[in-house]
Order: structure tokens, then sequence, then C-alpha cells
């Protein structure tokens, strides 16, 4: 079938440019096209041209940033009309009320015998982790497990700000975690596993750009080296929108 359209559209192509007049644009092109084919100059010219290109890119394309910025990925950045979508406006809604929308999670988990909800050590590490992250450019706040501790503690002081610390022993972090659940196991559920082992901190990102996020994963690995990582503690990063951004914009890289 292939071969017999062929023959019969290459006999009709061939009428139908016998019919036609030879135009300017026309003989230009010939021109051209027989000059590169036929001389040995033109090669010469057109290799150079390719070479200089060639080699201007390699100097050029490892020092590009490629990344995609989440906050539009979903929004048509050319007609710039993620302006009136109700996605994009929702997001800034959220981000004017608590300063970020994009989460980072990191995990702490606790080594042998200590608990999450049971060891000072352990919750000081934690909340020594949190304050490093709020002093990271583009980080809008954190929450953890310490951040419920600290509330209850300024409560029961007179809701004093100097109070607003965690308590100064075991047994008050057993008392509070006691009075937040109030007879309902589970309160917790978001920030720490069912076994206690393990926390879950949440680090609420201000946007997805390639600035920021790679500015708060490298401050994320280097405040759980210094906070996470110790007798009793290891650290997981990796969960959230922002170290999926991260990973994306490594793939996109390579």
């Amino acid at each position: 079938l292939i071969p017999g359209l062929y023959l019969v559209m290459k006999g009709r192509l061939a009428r139908r440019v016998a019919k036609q007049k030879s135009t300017r644009v026309d003989s230009v092109t010939e021109a051209i096209v027989r000059t590169m084919v036929k001389e040995r100059w033109a090669h010469v010219a057109v290799f150079a041209v390719v070479l200089v290109a060639f080699i201007w890119s390699i100097t050029v394309v490892s020092k590009l940033q490629f990344s995609q910025d989440n906050t539009y990925a979903i929004h048509n950045a050319l007609t710039r009309s993620w302006r009136n979508n109700k996605i994009y406006q929702m997001e800034m809604h959220i981000r004017e009320h608590f300063g970020g929308v994009y989460p980072l999670v990191v995990l702490a988990k606790t080594k042998g015998d200590a608990l999450v909800n049971a060891d000072l050590d352990v919750l000081r590490g934690i909340d020594r982790f949190e304050h490093d992250m709020k002093q990271i450019p583009g980080v809008a706040g954190t929450l953890g497990l310490p951040d419920f501790l600290k509330v209850m503690n300024r409560l029961m002081y007179g809701d004093k700000p100097e109070a607003l610390t965690l308590p100064s022993s075991e047994r008050g972090v057993a008392e509070y975690v006691f009075m937040y659940e109030d007879g309902e196991p589970g309160v917790f559920d978001a920030v720490i596993s069912s076994d206690h082992q393990t926390a879950a901190i949440d680090i609420l990102v201000r946007d997805t750009s390639k600035e920021t996020v790679s500015r708060v994963m490298a401050g994320a690995y280097a405040a759980a080296d210094k906070d996470l990582n110790g007798p009793k503690l290891e650290y997981v990063i990796g969960g959230g929108s922002v170290a999926i951004a991260s990973a994306f914009n490594n793939s996109i890289g390579k």
C-alpha cells in the first residue's frame, strides 16, 4: 500500500511542480543549498559555526539552573492567567494568614528506650531544631510536639510570655500530655507515631522557588545534624512538597 501511494503521489507532485513558476525565494534557496552541498569553503564555514556554538554551549549549559516553582506549576505562566485561578487565590489566601503554604516534614526518631513524649532531652533537641529552622529566610513557621507543651506551660503559669518554654521536668511533660489528651487517645497522632518513638516536625515554607527550596533543604540538613543527631535521636528528611520540589529540581537538572 505504501509504495503504491508513493508512486501515485510522485506523479501528481511532478505535474504540479512543472506547472509552478520559479520565484525569487526559490532561486535564493536553491543557490544557498547548492553552495552548502557543493562548495568546500561552505562546509568549513558551517562546521566552524557549529563548533563555536557547541563550545559556547558547554560553558553556558553547566551554569543553567533547572527547576520548577510549584506555586505556578498548575497555572499558565505564559498568559499569566494564574492570577484569576481559584487554586492560586486559595494558596495566596493561606499564605497571607499563615505565612507559608508548602510543608517540609522531618522525622525525629528516638533510639533505644527513649520516647518522644517522655524524654526531656529528646524534646529539647526537637525544640532547638524548630528554632534553628525559623531563622532560615523563607520559613514561615514550624509545628511539633514541643509547641503544644510550651503553650500548655504558658497557660499553667498565668499566660506569661516568658513561660512559653518546655516544662522543666519529665513529670511536667507527662502531666501536660495527659491533660491535652483528656481521655481521648490519638490527639497527638499528627505529630507522634503510635509507638511514641517517632515525631513529625512540619516546617511551613513561603514558596517553592529554586532559591527558597535549596536554602531550606540545606538549612534543614545542617540543623538536623546539629540538633537531631545524637545518642537518643536520628532524623529523616524528605516529606512534603518542599522535599518533592527539591528532588524534582535535582532530577530535571541531571
